[in-house]
């Protein structure tokens, strides 16, 4: 017999090899997804977190305010799917709604993309698209990653822009001046902290500057229910004091120019729980204005002012000590626009006092835009985190745009 030689051996040893189909790569999608689900339109992220072949999926508050949703499954490396279960919390219902999900995809070849459904109560489909690219972190692949919301600054490929092009990454454009691109990301003269801006869309959030160029909104309003996934829900009367003779006043208009706005709410005899205990607003006890229209269907959010705790306005202090309660005042009208606030212990009956204007007054659009109602009830309460002061007008004097006066209140 003929002995083949050793080249030939080795060649055919490197066939035989070429022949045995190499392994499948293992698929891992531990990360942070930009995803887009269709008809509620909006992009959020999705944390997927991935051991072996199980895979948990969370919006980790990410898409609110429109739903929230944790579900788990399994990841098939050879098909390039994953498929997982869970129970999905609709925030644009009212009351908020539970449903079961089901979300079936599939990943494109190079790992950094997916499309399939969502599938809500067995048989509602939403088509859904996920990517790295647009997830607010510089992945493999990626010279620029500015998030979910467009700078001007990177591709929807996640390349760089030209530098010195004007941009704007709203929110945050809102905290800063000169915003240029350089390198892909939009950079620019932050503002200062506590300055106040608009993250979300989510009147109920404490959204405001935080010194470094960024629009953050890590805090729930206490005009607004926490429980409820920051919702907004004013306190009912048992927990607030209210107006022992009717002698509340309201008063908020918008001008031109908005220098001209003004606020006023008075109750001058609030009874109820803690209805002389004001805290320490000289040290920490901050304080809210809430005003909410009632409608129907949920409350509406008018206007959102902040008083806060300690710090000086000008040369003093902005709260001092009385004998009878406290008195702020700010020539300067800020955070938001409130010049002067009175807390007062009349007898036993808690007095307080809210005058302010101009333009940091952070008004949302009042009243609800093409709601009519015969009974526009109106809510206007002073707040801490556990304490309450308010007063209710049911059918205020005027309620038009630009324009709402209430007395009497209950």
């Amino acid at each position: 017999m003929q002995r083949l030689s050793r080249s030939v051996v080795r060649g055919l040893a490197v066939l035989a090899a070429l022949a045995v189909p190499a392994p499948a790569r293992a698929l891992d999608l531990t990360n942070t997804w930009a995803v887009t689900v269709n008809l509620i339109g909006t992009t959020c992220n999705w944390v997927f977190t991935q051991t072996g072949a199980d895979l948990t999926i969370s919006t980790n508050g990410n898409c609110l305010p429109s739903y929230d949703f944790q579900a788990s499954g399994t990841v098939d490396s050879l098909a390039n799917t994953f498929s997982v279960d869970g129970t999905v919390l609709f925030w644009t219902t009212f009351p908020p709604q539970l449903a079961p999900i089901t979300i079936n995809a599939t990943v494109a070849p190079s790992g950094t993309e997916f499309s399939g459904q969502t599938i809500v109560n067995g048989d509602i489909v939403y088509d859904v698209e996920g990517s790295l690219c647009r997830n607010g972190n510089l992945d493999p692949g990626e010279a620029c990653d500015d998030g979910s919301a467009p700078s001007g600054c990177c591709t929807d490929t996640c390349t760089p822009e030209p530098d010195g092009g004007a941009c704007g990454i709203s929110p945050h454009d809102q905290c800063a001046t000169g915003l240029a691109c350089s390198g892909g990301v939009c950079v620019g003269t932050p503002r200062p902290a506590g300055t106040p801006c608009v993250a979300d869309g989510n009147s109920c959030t404490l959204d405001q500057c935080d010194g470094a160029g960024s629009c953050t909104n890590t805090e729930c309003s206490p005009c607004c229910s926490s429980s409820l996934g920051c919702a907004e829900a004013p306190h009912f009367p048992a927990d607030c004091a209210a107006p022992a003779s009717g002698g509340s006043v309201f008063l908020l208009e918008t001008a031109i120019p908005d220098e001209a706005d003004r606020l006023l709410f008075r109750l001058p005899d609030g009874v109820g729980p803690n209805a002389t205990d004001f805290g320490d607003p000289t040290a920490a006890t901050d304080y809210f204005l809430c005003v909410s229209q009632m409608t129907e269907l949920l409350p509406n959010l008018i206007l959102t002012v902040k008083i806060p705790a300690a710090g000086s306005c000008g040369a003093k202090p902005c709260w001092k000590q009385t004998r009878d309660g406290f008195r702020y005042r700010d020539r300067l009208r800020t955070p938001d626009g409130v010049t002067m606030v009175r807390l007062k212990n009349r007898g036993g009956r808690g007095a307080v006092r809210v005058v302010g204007g101009g333009a940091n007054l952070s008004k949302e659009a009042f009243p609800l835009p093409g709601f009519v109602d015969p009974n526009p009830g109106l809510w206007v309460q002073l707040r801490t985190a556990d304490r309450c002061w308010g007063a209710f007008y049911p059918m205020p004097e005027v309620m038009e745009s630009g324009l709402i006066k209430g007395t009497g209140g209950e």
